[in-house]
């Protein structure tokens, strides 16, 4: 059986929704809900697809919580191209108050050149990047 590319795959099954809000919304017409030829539904699905994006919520496979402190690019880089290679076009990080901010006074330049590193990286594999703070009873309970 032939490997599958996701947006493919979604695409494939977009077709079945012709005439949906959700295509409409995407730049189809009233008048391709009634088309009768496949073909065509599949490039009009294929052509809404192109607006959809699909992402992840990073999760490194190496020190998960402490990754940032233990920063490792290599294993980072081989995350993010098995994320790429999903067809997924951005994803979500989650930065420690606590690593990032130790102090009140002090943000870690060190942090900063990890994220710094880290976004790099991400441009590498034409990736997009939500950076989210964890400041709440989470990051607070952090202990190295």
């Amino acid at each position: 059986m032939q490997d599958m590319k996701r947006r493919d795959f979604l695409g494939a099954g977009l077709g079945a929704m012709m005439g949906s809000p959700l295509l409409l919304a995407q730049g189809g017409t009233p008048a391709d809900a009634d088309l009768k030829d496949d073909a065509k539904k599949q490039q009009v699905a294929a052509k809404s697809l192109r607006h959809f994006r699909f992402g992840v919520n990073y999760t490194p496979t190496k020190n998960w919580f402490f990754f940032w402190n233990d920063f490792d690019a290599d294993a980072v880089a081989r995350d993010l191209d098995a994320i790429a290679s999903l067809g997924m076009d951005h994803l979500r990080i989650f930065a420690l108050w606590p690593h990032f901010q130790p102090k009140r006074t002090l943000v870690s330049p060190e942090h900063l050149k990890r994220l710094d590193q880290f976004m790099r990286l991400t441009a590498q594999r034409k990736l997009d990047v939500c950076v989210s703070m964890l400041n709440g009873w989470i990051a607070n309970s952090v202990k190295d």
